[in-house]
């Protein structure tokens, strides 16, 4: 398991190259969580080992959900994933 941002695309794409040099399958998931709940989970976190701050929340916004390959999954709403 990979768990990271992810936003760029090459980023994306070596973590693929990654399991087909080993030999193994990938799975993408990109976990879509709207902005504002994204934002206020980060700022209460406390004593936490990600290293995700409210500038990482934000630029990912900027992110293009449908230039993402991967399976996208709606956490945190109800309903089905785009």
């Amino acid at each position: 398991i990979l768990d990271a941002t992810f936003r760029e695309p090459v980023w994306r794409d070596r973590a693929a190259e990654l399991a087909a040099s080993q030999g193994v399958a990938f799975s993408g998931l990109w976990l879509d969580v709207p902005a504002d709940a994204r934002y206020a989970r980060i700022t209460l976190r406390t004593k936490d080992v990600s290293d995700a701050t409210p500038d990482i929340a934000l630029s990912q916004q900027a992110v293009d959900l449908s230039k993402i390959s991967w399976h996208v999954v709606r956490a945190g709403e109800d309903g089905p994933a785009a």
